[in-house]
């Protein structure tokens, strides 16, 4: 049966033909919840504990927040040099919005939550940002039918009992979490924070990674999305469970997990299996191109050859399987993703 798309996509409130920038970012940041939660926490942190902090006000929180995103654009090796009256280091717009001993108080006063109320949450100290976060992600814009999870890794270098090493990402150490993001854009529709393999819940039957998946698309089940997702993710088990939630999935497969065809998992990488193995609406296929593929899709229904329009270098059609076809050209959302942030990055040494 062909699941019907029935999302809205785009910008839920409407946006005039001339808006700003600044109107797009109170979309995302608005004084009545992340920024109250802020200004009253901060305002608490500093008076306790840091030296001729004056309490602060909303305006004083975005002008803050519009310094820290400028950095991410212009680049200077130290914070303190944005202030700098040399001629060659000069930027003036700093100065003009706020004084740098201003500035530095604001920043390390900083902060999200009461210290003097006990958690066992790892993520505590930004828990209420996240959670506001995502639910304005989701209030604000609605994605397009096709969307892919991944990992991402937020540049950490300090002590944390979760900080991660991963050679592959752009960071390479600091926190991890799960991103769901449009596939299109990179619009980021949901985002969660790895904890440690301690914290995972692994309560459910099917494991953390079917979890993961479940949770990161509640809010988009039933209503016909295409979710994209890695060989760590997928399963048949899930797959069949996604399409009885009127959801598309497909993706790369580990050849080691329950319910993988035998032929799969018993397979030399020296030969050329080109085959696939169906139990609608679930499709299992082997690819061997360059290197061994196998992927796992409930959308699709054969292991037909698509032509590529690119052609070798003597001019002969290049084919691959559709399923694989789909996977190249939709998992890359939270890669694009990561790719915007690069641009911008705004993280540096604290205070």
């Amino acid at each position: 049966a062909v699941i019907p798309f029935t999302g809205s996509p785009g910008l839920k409130p409407r946006m005039p033909a001339d808006a700003t920038v600044l109107d797009y970012y109170k979309l995302f940041i608005q004084d009545n919840d992340i920024m109250a939660i802020i200004l009253v926490e901060t305002n608490r942190y500093g008076a306790a504990n840091v030296a001729n902090c004056e309490q602060i006000t909303f305006n004083d929180l975005h002008r803050v927040f519009a310094l820290v995103m400028l950095m991410g654009i212009v680049k200077k090796p130290a914070v303190h040099m944005y202030w700098s009256t040399d001629p060659k280091l000069s930027t003036k717009h700093f100065n003009d919005v706020m004084s740098r001993n201003k500035f530095n108080r604001i920043m390390s006063a900083l902060h999200f939550v009461d210290n003097g109320i006990p958690s066992t949450d790892r993520a505590n100290k930004i828990r209420p940002i996240l959670d506001c976060q995502n639910r304005r992600f989701s209030q604000v814009y609605v994605p397009k039918r096709d969307v892919s999870i991944d990992e991402t890794l937020l540049l950490f270098k300090g002590r944390l009992v979760f900080k991660q090493y991963i050679p592959k990402k752009r960071a390479r150490f600091g926190m991890k979490g799960y991103v769901l993001a449009e596939s299109d854009t990179g619009y980021v529709q949901k985002y969660t924070l790895y904890e440690g393999k301690d914290r995972e819940n692994t309560d459910i039957g099917q494991g953390v990674a079917h979890r993961i998946v479940l949770d990161m698309m509640d809010g988009l089940l039933d209503c016909g999305y295409n979710v994209v997702m890695d060989n760590w993710y997928s399963s048949p088990i899930l797959m069949k469970e996604l399409f009885d939630r009127k959801t598309y999935a497909y993706g790369t497969l580990r050849s080691n997990p329950k319910n993988v065809p035998k032929d799969i998992k018993s397979h030399d990488n020296g030969t050329q299996l080109k085959k696939y193995f169906s139990c609608s609406p679930v499709l299992v296929g082997c690819w061997f191109d360059k290197n061994h593929l196998v992927f796992c899709s409930n959308k699709h229904d054969s292991f037909e050859l698509v032509e590529l329009e690119k052609r070798t270098h003597d001019d002969r059609p290049i084919f691959k399987p559709g399923p694989i076809v789909d996977y190249n050209k939709n998992m890359c959302g939270v890669d694009l993703a990561d790719q915007m942030l690069k641009y911008y990055a705004m993280e540096r040494r604290a205070i």
